[in-house]
């Protein structure tokens, strides 16, 4: 694996690089980045053709922030087409921002490594990043009151 961590985070990281080593990730060549975007507090893709992913999070923002993102559809009330069923997770810092948005991106590389079960779709990396989130939380939560 290619492994760059070209942010100031420490916590992250780490849990991302633990969480990893289920994994074969001789392929996985894995960017975590800053950036100044103002139009959203996170970017990211996984480039399917040398399996790059490239997570950032913005280097200034305030918090804490809603993180609201579709994780399935529903049929829409009168079956007129279909609905988003979301979920949302209040995200503290860019530490738990940056486990999610790399979460959501390694779901990508997974599931093209077929190393995960399921379909290539943006509601189930959704779907993958809040679980990586939550249990980020706990990790970090049960650390703090030992």
């Amino acid at each position: 694996m290619e492994y760059r961590n070209l942010t100031d985070l420490e916590l992250a990281p780490r849990f991302i690089l633990e969480k990893l080593q289920s994994f074969d990730t001789t392929r996985l060549r894995l960017h975590l980045k800053l950036h100044r975007r103002r139009d959203s507090p996170v970017s990211g893709y996984f480039r399917f053709k040398d399996c790059l992913i490239v997570a950032a999070v913005r280097r200034v923002q305030r918090f804490p922030l809603k993180n609201r993102w579709p994780v399935a559809t529903r049929p829409a009330p009168g079956w007129r087409g279909w609905a988003w069923v979301c979920d949302e997770e209040e995200v503290r810092d860019r530490d738990e921002l940056l486990v999610w948005v790399a979460a959501h991106e390694i779901y990508h590389f997974l599931r093209h490594t077929r190393q995960v079960p399921g379909i290539q779709r943006e509601t189930r990396a959704n779907r993958f990043a809040f679980e990586w989130l939550r249990e980020f939380k706990a990790v970090r939560a049960s650390a703090t009151a030992a």
